[in-house]
């Protein structure tokens, strides 16, 4: 079953009077439970694609489905309620916030939708359990390693049940050991759970994770 769709995706950004097309009639399908890579070179229009699809901004011409539905029509509350409950992002910088600890950071997106504490503080527990850290639930995040606080991001996008994940250089910031625990956890969730991954990367070692690669140039799909 497709859950995204872009069909004739465009993105221009207007410069110093100069128009920069990030991306340039971009079609392309995710299905759901399906790991796909996004490669290319830097300016390639990668992260313009993920602002896209997790609805952090708006294409200038074409359209993008979420399953089956036009976001084009979608009121900014309608948008940013599908963003926190639809997309669960992880970044190469965690996001963390610095004043809450590791339980709190995990159960911030679900208190934001209007979930109930104390199932949310549950959920968060079990999640923390789950990526092997419910020892450290009232750490800070300036107290935790790189590979904890990824950990920890990763278990807050969980959160709120998204049917994707959008990965932006999630091992970037790692040593090798670290980077490849944290992809095997990410691979472990996304079976377990069914859900879809897109997963930008420079690192050619992480496409072994995915069921495809889409290679984008100067803002194209390229074979």
């Amino acid at each position: 079953m497709k859950i995204i769709e872009l069909k004739n995706i465009s993105k221009v950004f207007n410069v110093k009077s100069e128009e920069i097309k990030a991306l340039d009639c971009v079609n392309m399908e995710i299905t759901q439970g399906e790991v796909v890579t996004v490669m290319g070179p830097s300016g390639a229009g990668k992260s313009t694609l993920l602002h896209l699809i997790g609805l952090m901004d708006k294409p200038s011409t074409g359209e993008l489905y979420i399953d089956g539905e036009p976001i084009s029509s979608l009121t900014e509350p309608e948008l940013s309620a599908l963003r926190n409950g639809f997309v669960g992002f992880v970044f190469q910088f965690h996001h963390l916030l610095p004043e809450f600890d590791a339980i709190e950071n995990i159960a911030i997106p679900a208190l934001i939708k209007g979930r109930p504490k104390k199932e949310t503080y549950e959920k968060a527990m079990q999640l923390l359990k789950e990526v092997n850290l419910e020892n450290r639930k009232n750490h800070f995040p300036s107290q935790l390693s790189g590979g904890e606080q990824q950990r920890v991001s990763i278990a807050r996008c969980l959160i709120n049940d998204p049917k994707l994940v959008l990965a932006d250089e999630p091992t970037g910031n790692l040593d090798h050991e670290s980077g490849t625990a944290v992809m095997d956890l990410m691979n472990r969730f996304v079976k377990e759970k069914n859900i879809s991954l897109i997963l930008v990367t420079h690192n050619p070692a992480l496409e072994k994770y995915s069921n495809r690669t889409i290679r984008l140039s100067e803002g194209k799909i390229t074979p």
